[in-house]
């Protein structure tokens, strides 16, 4: 197909077609190209052609997986499994998270993908096909898997390439959070930004600008992507049109500044420490701008653990200045009346405070850690599964489980506390037992991959990365 670029007068032709498949009573469209030769002369031709242009191949990943990266010095991984065996988990689970998730978006020219969102949920809405935060997730998955997934660069491209093409409406280097579905009389022809709002969810392009650094430091930027220019232009963005730089607290979205309600409140799910501290060293314009914003973040963890959650040091989802501290929302002040509670936002606090340990030994989290690790171990009896999905921080006792409409755990709860147990030997079993929990394919030891969704799966799949000890900082 490149030849026929290059050399018009080669005739390829080639039948590309759609099927459906049934499932949860959504249509999930599978791609097949079948390529078919006219001739057997043509092939000859083709042959020919190909072995005096033959195309460069894709640049060998420089930091393939796995990594077994040397954390934090007294830091540990589930020693109930070796090495190899770990990864193996990680690999095996990789491949089925990608064959399940990431999906080519029809009629896209260059190529494009999506971390599929809810499709087949009965709770989610059958126009939704992915979410900002679900391609961040996807972009750093892949970077990561390059060496193992020989397809990584070209898929990975395939979710910037879906980036590029749905921007913002507040700023064009951000992505629209939220795409849906393009149907023609039922068939999915596409996907195209929400209409009601389609700005940028803060998380999800702080994760799309890591992934290409990572993706700078796995194949360089020589090739048609300049991915460590583009993560700069992401970085910068986010500084000028996302940070209260009054405070130098990280805002929830490039929507904030039509909404002065929202305009100093922050959410915990933000806190990435790691990439902040990426980000400094690589806007060199702004770094000093970024330390700020690290150590506000950091202020913010430590005071709310040293007057609010000195028990549990749980965060809640959102933040809000009053009287001149970030304090935990109050009732429902963005998405649900937890706002101000540990709930589905801040469910990845340990993983993200965890893995800023872990990579870059951030003194100043440990104690908040430990009361973590220690607190959620015994009021579990040591049981994964016991964890609940969520717990009070504002709107009742420190630590008291919130009671949902449903009954049992979820992996969002369960998987990041893998992250923050692997900072010290004192939790070498409750870190061997989440393992088992979050690696188990059946309900009576963890959670089934088929039976939960996108959100709780690609957390698992990154906390998986980071304790099975192959997270990287994509340094200059």
């Amino acid at each position: 197909i490149r030849m026929r670029q290059k050399m018009p007068f080669i005739r390829i032709s080639f039948k590309a077609f759609i099927s459906k498949e049934r499932r949860g009573g959504i249509e999930k469209l599978v791609h097949r190209e079948n390529l078919k030769w006219l001739v057997t002369a043509g092939l000859v031709v083709l042959i020919g052609v190909g072995m005096i242009f033959k195309a460069a191949p894709p640049p060998a990943p420089r930091r393939p997986f796995p990594q077994h990266t040397l954390y934090t010095v007294g830091s540990i991984r589930p020693d109930i499994r070796t090495q190899k065996e770990l990864d193996a988990e990680v690999a095996d689970y990789f491949t089925r998270w990608k064959a399940h998730y990431l999906w080519t978006v029809p009629n896209a020219d260059p190529l494009q993908k999506i971390v599929l969102f809810g499709i087949g949920k009965e709770w989610a809405s059958p126009q939704v096909a992915t979410v900002s935060e679900a391609h961040g997730y996807g972009m750093i998955i892949l970077a990561t898997m390059a060496g193992y997934d020989p397809y990584a660069q070209r898929d990975f491209d395939a979710l910037f390439h879906l980036y590029e093409a749905h921007p913002s409406r507040g700023n064009a280097h951000f992505m629209c959070w939220h795409l849906w579905f393009i149907k023609e009389e039922d068939e999915i022809v596409g996907v195209r930004n929400t209409p009601g709002g389609p700005f940028s969810a803060t998380d999800g392009d702080m994760d799309i600008a890591y992934a290409l650094l990572m993706a700078h430091q796995q194949w360089g930027s020589q090739g048609k992507i300049n991915y460590k220019e583009e993560a700069l232009q992401i970085i910068q963005a986010l500084m000028a049109s996302v940070v209260c730089q009054e405070e130098w607290v990280l805002q929830l979205g490039d929507w904030v500044a039509a909404s002065p309600y929202y305009h100093q409140a922050t959410r915990s799910s933000d806190f990435m420490l790691h990439h902040l501290y990426v980000f400094a060293q690589v806007d060199e314009e702004n770094r000093e701008k970024w330390r700020k914003v690290y150590n506000k973040k950091l202020e913010i963890i430590n005071q709310t653990h040293e007057r609010l959650t000195p028990r549990t040091a749980l965060l809640p989802d959102f933040f809000r200045l009053r009287d001149g501290e970030f304090l935990p929302a109050k009732g429902t002040f963005l998405e649900t009346k937890h706002d101000g509670d540990f709930s589905f936002n801040a469910c990845r606090v340990p993983w993200r405070l965890g893995v800023a340990y872990l990579l870059l030994g951030e003194e100043g989290i440990r104690d908040e850690l430990e009361t973590l690790n220690t607190w959620i171990r015994e009021i579990t009896a040591g049981e994964p599964l016991n964890i609940n999905p969520g717990y009070y921080v504002w709107n009742a006792e420190e630590g008291t489980p919130i009671v949902r409409e449903w009954e049992g755990t979820c992996m969002s709860f369960i998987a990041p506390f893998a992250v923050s147990a692997s900072i010290d030997a004192e939790y070498q079993a409750w870190l061997n037992r989440l393992w088992l929990s979050i690696t188990a394919d059946c309900s009576v030891k963890g959670i089934p991959f088929e039976v939960t969704t996108y959100y709780p799966n690609t957390i698992r799949m990154l906390t998986m990365l980071i304790v099975s000890g192959n997270a990287w900082l994509p340094l200059p």
